[in-house]
């Protein structure tokens, strides 16, 4: 097998997928430092990944003395083998992005979590490749790898429906804190919900994946085919669905505050006219321009967006 026939069943359906998921970013292209930051950690995840799946499940067997059935490929597939990869791709995505400049627009938590996917796939599928053969390569191609990427898909989107939430909540408490809004709708902190998801629904998956492609019956092999074909089905409808709909995260903000509040930029307009005079009305206190409450400025700028009909995806 020559080095150049290798790499390009080894690589190639993983590079193919980040650039179908990369032209799908729409308004914000990501820095490519970041991006191959994400795919080289997602890569060398790999490694502790199955450090621990091989400790684990040396102390099950010591533990329980189960070594096959029913029982074994559960434990092994949903509680080690997903378990440990997933925990890996997360904590990189929730590490490296979390408080990133970059991560300003609906799609981009999608392609974060995409690329640490692919990055994990790529060495994974070297491995395989080095082991078993170019023909392993080529079922991989239009299973495991794409496999992944669905993982990621998932979780992407859990993820950026937390960042998203977790900003309206921020922005909402400021504003709160400032006076322009008398009573917060739903103060609660709901948004801290989807985190959790962003990690539980790619194990999930991914055990079910693992699972069904473990257990060898006629059975198992007819629901892992259809399994497999209602991710790619779902995640690439995601794709589609979110590169269509991105928008700057500041104006889904906007957005989705002037609907739970439409009297929330009639305010600000007038605080800022009145800051003119040194006086906010909403405050009931002397107004300096070098308030924090300046900080809500950016804001301001968005209003417009809402009277014109911007719309907020997650309602």
């Amino acid at each position: 097998m020559s080095l150049r026939i290798f790499l390009a069943v080894s690589c190639l359906p993983s590079f193919f997928l980040m650039w179908y998921v990369y032209k799908k970013d729409k308004v914000d292209k990501e820095p490519f430092k970041l991006l191959a930051l994400l795919f080289v950690l997602g890569a060398a995840s790999c490694l502790p990944a199955a450090l621990a799946e091989n400790a684990f499940t040396s102390l099950f067997v010591s533990l329980t003395g189960i070594q096959s059935g029913l029982a074994y490929e559960l434990y092994e597939n949903f509680l080690n083998v997903a378990f440990f990869e997933e925990l890996g791709k997360f904590l990189i995505l929730l590490l490296v992005t979390r408080k990133s400049k970059h991560f300003t627009s609906l799609f981009d938590g999608l392609i974060y979590s995409v690329f640490v996917s692919l990055g994990f796939a790529t060495l994974e599928n070297i491995l395989y490749v080095a082991q078993y053969g170019l023909s392993t390569g080529l079922l991989r191609a239009v299973t495991a790898i794409p496999g992944h990427m669905f993982d990621g898909v998932i979780m992407g989107q859990f993820y950026t429906l937390w960042h998203l939430s977790k900003n309206i909540h921020l922005t909402e408490q400021h504003y709160h804190r400032l006076g322009y809004i008398d009573r917060l709708v739903e103060p609660e902190r709901k948004y801290v919900m989807y985190l959790p998801l962003a990690f539980i629904m790619p194990v999930l998956t991914h055990g079910m994946y693992d699972f069904l492609a473990s257990v060898e019956t006629a059975a198992s092999f007819t629901i892992f085919i259809l399994f497999l074909i209602g991710l790619y089905i779902y995640c690439f409808a995601k794709i589609n669905r979110l590169s269509k709909s991105d928008a700057k995260e500041q104006s889904l903000i906007a957005a989705e505050l002037g609907r739970k509040y439409p009297y929330l930029y009639a305010r600000i307009q007038q605080a800022a006219m009145a800051s003119q005079m040194q006086y906010n009305p909403f405050m009931q206190r002397n107004y300096s321009p070098y308030s924090p409450q300046n900080r809500a400025q950016p804001y301001q700028s968005n209003a417009q967006a809402y009277q014109n009909n911007a719309q907020y995806p997650y309602q």
